[in-house]
């Protein structure tokens, strides 16, 4: 009976270490994203926001992603399958073309799942933002730019990010530090 207990025991740590090196933190594929520190996204010979509505830039830390509107933040599988093909705007925060409101737009710094995705580590150098950083919205055609004005970490619990404002503001949000929900990086902007 012992022998059989430990036996079985050994069997689930080896197929347990065999899933973690099969499974576990790989580099991104080549040619998509060209550090895991910086999140720069490149499609491979192609604009990786061709066809889409709307594409988000930051050109200080090499950010060219499509955003997703409409997303749900109370669903976090519905929030996940979309984040694996860009950044999401929040449902019910203002739209990407207004006027006045937080148009707020998260994304992932990590990877955190078992499923891979070329957009896992998209904002993964928010924090590198500073203040006077531009970001630069794109819907329809149209470019809109704004201005960094705070950039800071925040506790997770922190929901005054998400609040409506009478002036307009993007809001750019992902969880910090790297691969940890711990915390969240926010980025906010003005128009500039």
């Amino acid at each position: 009976m012992y022998i059989r207990r430990v036996l079985g025991i050994s069997i689930i740590a080896i197929g347990v270490i065999g899933l973690i090196r099969v499974h576990g933190p790989t580099p991104p594929p080549p040619g998509i994203l060209s550090s895991w520190r910086t999140g720069t996204v490149e499609g491979p010979g192609r604009d990786i926001c061709e066809g889409a509505r709307a594409c988000l830039r930051i050109p200080r830390i090499n950010v060219h992603v499509p955003v997703h509107v409409n997303v749900p933040i109370d669903n976090e599988r519905e929030y996940n399958e979309v984040l694996r093909g860009g950044v999401a705007l929040a449902r019910g925060s203002a739209t990407l073309d207004s006027l006045t409101g937080n148009s707020f737009i998260f994304g992932h710094s990590g990877r955190l799942t078992l499923q891979p995705s070329y957009f896992d580590t998209v904002f993964a150098s928010l924090d590198e933002l500073q203040e006077t950083d531009e970001i630069i919205l794109e819907v329809d055609g149209i470019q809109q730019r704004f201005q960094v004005f705070e950039s800071s970490s925040r506790s997770a619990k922190d929901i005054s990010i998400l609040e409506q404002k009478e002036e307009r503001i993007v809001t750019l949000m992902t969880c910090w530090p790297l691969n940890s929900t711990a915390k969240r990086w926010v980025v906010q902007a003005r128009p500039a």
